[in-house]
């Protein structure tokens, strides 16, 4: 017949636990002198070992008020149960509380052992999920109004810089700036993302926003000239100039120059076949006084933007609202009766 193993000793416990557990066991009262006293009787020895196994080390942040609040609330049936299965009186467990140390230990066993975080006719995901955010987050509602709106305001600044970034590069780069946000949202609005706060509406609102931020970044390096002509382009006549000529491997390529009333020669954008026989002639442009782009043929109502404009405003719209919808639907989260 095999033999039990016996229970490990106070003593050797004490020496494995680590400092901060020590220093935890402390402040709630229970130091190091005492549960060797209490490991002299049976029953002091079995809870002297389950306070030495069962805490967790201390790497939680300080609960927000929640965890002591239910603390307080506790009904007289609730509070002997927390007692007797922690073996820290009521005024230990307050101190636990309220330090960062402790705070996830408290809400394990107000989870486990009480039934303050029970909703009639909640269904069972509902609980689970329940406990879940209570355990994570210390709240059974999710992070208070200030963690979301904080979280929410960093993914709102990382997208609209992201936006701004790519629409600047895209005068150097062109459509090469589809690289550059396809880095940027991998990189820099992932940790953003990670920074939102898990509430109410949070889900589908991240998903708004991520949606409404790809279809911006995927039409910024093709439709930002567009858009910048139609809002800041002057329509004039120029006259055709020759050609600049260059060689690529090989292979003569000639774009087509105009001069602009102001007397400066610029290289059009979108080059036309006809101006290498049409030097000398006059054509309606589209130029940009500011120098960011060259002059494109044709007149300021032939940007076609009108659609991509359309789609790009109502993406930018919901990129806004989604974190307002969001920070709103935290707000309203119901308090969790005790």
């Amino acid at each position: 017949m095999r033999e039990k193993t016996p229970p490990p000793a106070i003593d050797d416990l004490l020496a494995a636990a680590s400092e901060d557990h020590l220093r935890l066991l402390e402040s709630g009262g229970y130091p190091a002198e005492r549960l060797r006293e209490m490991g002299t009787t049976e029953e002091g020895a079995r809870q002297a070992r389950a306070l030495l196994t069962s805490v967790p080390p201390a790497d939680e942040t300080a609960a927000d008020g929640t965890t002591l609040a239910m603390l307080d609330a506790l009904s007289e049936e609730n509070r002997r149960r927390l007692v007797d299965a922690s073996g820290f009186g009521m005024d230990a467990l307050r101190k636990l509380a309220a330090s960062g140390s402790g705070a996830r230990y408290v809400r394990k066993l107000l989870a486990e052992h009480t039934d303050v975080l029970d909703v009639p006719g909640e269904s069972r995901g509902a609980r689970k999920a329940r406990r879940l955010r209570f355990l994570t987050e210390g709240t059974p509602d999710g992070p208070g109004p200030g963690d979301v709106v904080s979280g929410w305001l960093i993914m709102l600044a990382a997208g609209l810089v992201g936006l701004v970034l790519c629409a600047v590069l895209t005068a150097w780069i062109g459509a090469l700036t589809i690289l550059v946000a396809v880095l940027y949202f991998a990189v820099v609005l992932s940790w953003a993302g990670g920074k939102v706060r898990s509430s109410r509406g949070s889900g589908p609102a991240l998903a708004v926003f991520t949606i409404a931020f790809l279809a911006v970044v995927a039409m910024v390096p093709f439709r930002t000239q567009d858009w910048y002509l139609a809002a800041r382009g002057v329509q004039a006549q120029a006259t055709v100039v020759a050609p600049r000529a260059t060689w690529s491997h090989g292979h003569k390529e000639e774009f087509c120059q105009v001069r602009l009333p102001d007397g400066r020669v610029r290289q059009t954008e979108g080059n036309d076949s006809t101006c290498t026989t049409a030097v000398g002639s006059t054509a309606t442009v589209v130029y940009d006084p500011s120098d960011w782009y060259g002059p494109r043929f044709g007149p300021s109502s032939g940007n076609n933007v009108d659609i991509s404009g359309g789609v790009a405003v109502a993406a930018l719209v919901a990129l806004l609202a989604a974190p307002v919808w969001a920070v709103s639907a935290a707000r309203k989260r119901k308090t969790t009766s005790l």
